[in-house]
């Protein structure tokens, strides 16, 4: 268990949303989506969201720097989403989303996302296989495998929120703050719901 997901405990009145499995490679990356009931499009905008937030913590925790990866979201949100976008490119790297990867040199992380009676939501999971690199590169599998998902009114959605993400941790909150995990994807996603 990581120190994340210490601080943030199971609560008895939590519903599981989603399982999910990202696996990346230098070149691959997959995600395995294992939904747990009836889920809506804009559970899986929240995981991409919340899943952004865990890779930043987890950025600073194994390497102390996370400043690529925001710079590649903003680059992705500057230039606006639909669903055609090959995300990876847009990120400026090499790869592509395949269903399955069955590679032992892989990094992986199996993650699950929680959400409260109160409408709050949580992701937890196991990222100690994904080394910086892949910790980025499964950001940008994460981001395609949910545009594939959505509505182009949920990317929309998605783009701002991501956006708005990015903004609130270059003002008020800090990439290592456990606290951060769960509000800066909540407020971001309740921002760009209400534009």
């Amino acid at each position: 268990m990581s120190i994340a997901d210490s601080i943030l405990p199971l609560r008895a009145e939590e519903r599981e949303l989603l399982s999910v499995r990202v696996t990346a490679n230098d070149d691959r990356a997959a995600v395995l989506f294992s939904p747990r009931g009836i889920i809506g499009e804009d559970d899986y905008v929240r995981f991409a969201l919340h899943y952004y937030a865990r890779a930043l913590f987890e950025l600073v925790r194994v390497s102390r720097s996370a400043r690529d990866l925001p710079a590649l979201i903003d680059a992705i949100a500057d230039a606006g989403l639909v669903p055609e976008t090959d995300v990876f490119g847009l990120a400026g790297m090499s790869g592509s989303l395949c269903r399955i990867l069955d590679d032992p040199h892989a990094g992986d992380a199996d993650c699950v996302f929680f959400s409260t009676a109160h409408r709050e939501f949580h992701l937890r999971g196991d990222f100690s296989r994904l080394d910086s690199r892949g910790l980025v590169r499964s950001v940008i599998a994460v981001i395609q495998a949910v545009l594939g998902r959505i509505s182009p009114e949920m990317i929309d959605l998605l783009t701002a929120a991501l956006a708005n993400m990015n903004a609130s941790y270059g003002v008020t909150h800090r990439y290592s703050d456990a606290h951060s995990l769960d509000q800066v994807p909540a407020n971001a996603y309740h921002a760009a719901a209400f534009v």
